[in-house]
């Protein structure tokens, strides 16, 4: 009987050190095969096509981030990056909405860490502030997780990890299933045009494989402008000093509209000094709203429409460039020094 015990436990133990062993030869071959893909898409196709690079940009923010209101190709994400790649220079541009409607600055402060680690993005953008006047959720503390989110969080990093979860979504949802690089959020709410945002029915954000979950509240807490401004301007400095140790350029551009407590939060960012703070310039009536007057440029909810969002991105792309913040002006971004 002892002998048989100690077979099965040695069986259970090679057993154990095998599946390791597994696990981290198909991390390694998911991580080379990545890599070589990598290599390897730069040098096929085209003359032109072999040598483009690409950039990695992550919008983060809120609903005018996400674009609440306007179909998928109409936000300003979307439009920065074709117009970024309509130049056709040796540069591809990636730039992926990671937008959240109804977020607020300390739900971006808590997970950027995460978003630098697992994306290793060229630059960021984060959009955000206007909605720290109502939400309160996450803005004395972090959020609130259970043990196996904390164990998720750190699994994601790995390659293993993560395509176990994508065959699992896939299993779940046959044919249906989102690819990696697709982002998704869970809600019932944010396909409805031009009425509600659904700004409180957000609940996980989906991308590469890893899940944020989220939780905006329906229990507005309404703050006077001083106090939202102290509590934006808290959470946007430390964002800054979250990327800078990072090595990674952020820039905080002004909100489109400049009205209601949409000025509070660009008077906040404005405020900011360095080469951080960027604020597109474009047509001073598309920054206002008067009702009527304005009802080809702002939904009943105050959200921008589309062409709003054009003349946004093509007003972003050119301050990118005139910072020298994208490729293309001779400037080393990841070596750029802290603000």
């Amino acid at each position: 009987m002892k002998e048989r015990t100690e077979r099965l436990a040695a069986v259970l133990m090679g057993s154990v050190v095998g599946l390791a062993l597994a696990c981290a030869a198909l991390e390694v071959g998911l991580r080379t095969a990545a890599f070589v893909l990598a290599r390897s898409s730069s040098h096929s196709g085209t003359e032109a096509d072999a040598s483009e690079e690409s950039f990695r940009i992550l919008c983060i923010g809120d609903s005018n981030t996400y674009g609440t209101g306007v179909e998928r190709f109409e936000t300003y994400p979307a439009q920065l990056q074709r117009i970024l790649n309509a130049a056709r220079g040796a540069t591809r541009f990636q730039v992926t909405n990671l937008g959240v409607p109804g977020s607020n600055s300390a739900q971006v402060r808590h997970r950027l860490p995460q978003y630098l680690e697992l994306y290793d993005p060229d630059l960021v953008i984060v959009l955000i502030g206007v909605n720290d006047y109502w939400n309160p959720e996450e803005t004395e503390s972090g959020p609130a997780t259970s043990s196996g989110q904390r164990l998720h969080r750190k699994l994601s990093s790995l390659r293993t990890y993560r395509l176990v979860l994508l065959l699992i979504e896939h299993m779940r949802s046959p044919g249906r299933s989102a690819s990696s690089e697709e982002v998704v959020l869970q809600t019932s709410e944010l396909h409805r045009k031009a009425g509600g945002s659904g700004d409180a029915t957000v609940r996980e954000l989906r991308f590469g494989g890893a899940r944020f979950q989220f939780r905006n509240t329906e229990r507005a807490t309404f703050l006077d402008d001083d106090a939202h401004a102290r509590l934006l301007r808290r959470n946007l400095q430390e964002m800054i000093r979250v990327t800078a140790e990072a090595g990674v350029p952020l820039v905080l551009p002004t909100y489109a509209a400049n009205f209601a407590h949409y000025m509070v939060a660009n008077r906040v960012i404005g405020d900011l000094s360095g080469d951080y703070v960027v604020t597109p310039e474009f047509r001073e009536d598309f920054r206002r709203y008067r009702g009527p007057s304005r009802e080809g440029l702002y939904f009943p909810d105050l959200h921008p429409k589309a062409p709003v969002y054009t003349a946004y991105a093509q007003a972003l792309r050119n301050a990118l460039v005139r910072w020298g913040l994208v490729p293309g002006s001779g400037t080393d971004l990841r070596a750029r020094p802290a603000p």
